[in-house]
């Protein structure tokens, strides 16, 4: 059994998280069912959310040929973890979280945790904090998890990066966009499609203004989403915001896709055009947690990121391009 510990309870990613892990005999029962763990849409909400996740058997679609996993938390292997510490700036919210989620310890000193957990997740709504809370533990060779935004500033994601990587320790984090099972069906609808690619555009709900990081706060789920499906190594980006509203134009080698940061959008999708077809795919965020989660126990079994590190960085960096494009009214070109 994995011991974790959470550090940040300012969102619902900490009840949702602990619900997964410390609720899983109750969440055996309810399998099949949609719950309160599809609750995407109630998280830190900047438009409703709700509607993204109105598919009940997302399986069906996403896999048809292994529909039932999708509803089975013995896939998901989440019996063997547990949530035993909790941290919080706001010790009253920290302690009913722990109360209603059986986590053992909440407590008010992070170090407690460093001889008692076997993996940590820093999961504080604004990302400026996870890069002071995650390098203790990577120091001390225990896995990370950091939630969304990865970081807002380059320098902390490559903080980051560089202690996991000198310590030799596993390290995950960002967006669970990037787990959905559309995203996953995209990419393999686009893996004989790519030389043909012309354009592409993809949507989700974000605001430039807000107190957990502006555009990060949300904005990351697009630009991950977008640099997972199109890759990594997009070379410019052209941004114009208006009326709270942003779209973007990020530059690859060969074609060019539209990212549209769009308060209170209500669904989201994503549409290619290539020499032979448009695929039009709406994304369902109904199974991103568990999803996200399921690679976080793979990489606590193997020891192995389930995510190249410096596709972290590339996401970080793409997020701070789109604003100082949009700010300064001029393209930015990406240096590796």
């Amino acid at each position: 059994m994995y011991k974790l510990g959470i550090l940040g309870t300012c969102n619902t990613h900490a009840e949702i998280f602990s619900g997964l892990f410390n609720k899983y005999q109750d969440n055996i029962e309810k399998r099949g069912r949609q719950d309160n763990l599809n609750e995407h849409g109630r998280q830190d909400n900047p438009g409703n959310l709700e509607n993204h996740s109105k598919r009940e058997n997302h399986g069906k679609q996403g896999n048809p040929d292994n529909t039932d996993k999708y509803d089975s938390f013995d896939f998901y292997g989440f019996g063997r973890a547990g949530v035993e510490y909790i941290f919080g700036f706001d010790t009253e919210k920290t302690k009913e979280i722990a109360s209603a989620y059986s986590i053992n310890n909440a407590v008010t000193d992070v170090s407690e945790m460093y001889d008692n957990v076997d993996a940590a997740m820093v999961i504080f709504r604004h990302g400026m904090y996870h890069a002071q809370y995650a390098i203790p533990f990577l120091k001390r060779r225990i896995p990370v998890f950091v939630d969304k935004p990865f970081t807002i500033s380059e320098k902390d994601a490559l903080s980051i990066i560089k202690a996991a990587e000198k310590y030799n320790t596993p390290l995950m984090g960002g967006s669970s966009l990037k787990y959905a099972p559309d995203t996953m069906v995209v990419k393999e609808l686009l893996f004989n499609e790519a030389k043909t690619i012309k354009t592409a555009a993809l949507n989700f709900p974000a605001t430039t203004k807000n107190p957990y990081g502006n555009l990060h706060f949300y904005g990351s789920h697009l630009v991950e989403l977008a640099l997972e499906i199109f890759g990594y190594d997009c070379i410019s980006v052209n941004s114009f915001e208006k009326n709270g509203t942003v779209t973007a134009v990020l530059g690859y080698d060969k074609y060019n896709i539209t990212l549209n940061f769009i308060p209170d959008s209500k669904r989201s999708y994503c549409v290619i055009f290539t020499e032979k077809d448009t695929i039009i795919r709406e994304i369902d965020l109904s199974l991103v947690f568990k999803e996200q989660m399921h690679r976080f126990m793979d990489m606590l079994d193997t020891k192995v990121n389930p995510q190249d590190l410096s596709c972290l960085y590339k996401s970080v960096k793409v997020v701070n391009a789109v604003i100082k494009s949009y700010e300064k009214n001029r393209e930015v070109i990406l240096k590796n």
